[in-house]
C-alpha cells in the first residue's frame, strides 16, 4: 500500500493507495458505450466470451504508459495474476462440472446471435497481402535466423 502511494506521489496522481473494496460481476451493458481496442468484439460475435479484469495495477497509472509497464512487475501485479489465474480456472471448472450452466450459456448465446446478426466487414474472397513484406523478409528474414529456437528450428 506504502508503494501505490508513493508511486501514486511521484506521477503527481492523488495519493489513494490500492482499492480495498472487490466489484461486482455483471453482464454486458444495456447500452454499450466503446471498450478496448483489439480483435475481440469479432470474437464475442462467433464464440461466447467473457472478460476477465484483475488488479494488477496501481489507480492512476496510465494506460499504454511506461508507468503501467512499471508497475507490472511488482509483488501487486503478481498477486492480481494469480487471484486472477484463480478466477478463471474456477469458472474453467464450473463450465466442465456443471453442464446446467453451460447449457444456459449456449443458449443465452445463441439467442445473442438471432438478434444481433454478425456480419463481417471483410468480403468473403479477402485474402492477407502476404506479398507486401516480401522485400525487407528477403533482406531481413537470414539476419534474424541467428535469433530462433534451435529445438524447433522455428522463429518463435
Amino acid at each position: 500500500m506504502d508503494f501505490a502511494r508513493r508511486f501514486q506521489k511521484s506521477l503527481g496522481k492523488p495519493e489513494v493507495g490500492l482499492p480495498t473494496e472487490g466489484i461486482s460481476v455483471s453482464g454486458p451493458p444495456i447500452v454499450f458505450t466503446g471498450g478496448g481496442s483489439s480483435h475481440v468484439s469479432e470474437v464475442t460475435m462467433v464464440c461466447p466470451t467473457a472478460t476477465v479484469g484483475f488488479p494488477s495495477s496501481i489507480p492512476g497509472v496510465e494506460g499504454h504508459h511506461w508507468t503501467r509497464v512499471a508497475v507490472s512487475g511488482t509483488t501487486i501485479a503478481h498477486k492480481g495474476l494469480n487471484a486472477g489465474a484463480k478466477a478463471i480456472a474456477d469458472t474453467g471448472i464450473d463450465l466442465l462440472t456443471r453442464p446446467d450452466v453451460l447449457a444456459k450459456i449456449k443458449a443465452e448465446f445463441a439467442a445473442q446471435q438471432q438478434k444481433y446478426l454478425y456480419r463481417s466487414y471483410l468480403p468473403a474472397d479477402a485474402r492477407p497481402p502476404v506479398e507486401l513484406y516480401q522485400e525487407p523478409m528477403t533482406k531481413f528474414r537470414p539476419l534474424m535466423e541467428k535469433f530462433y529456437n534451435e529445438k524447433f528450428n522455428e522463429p518463435w
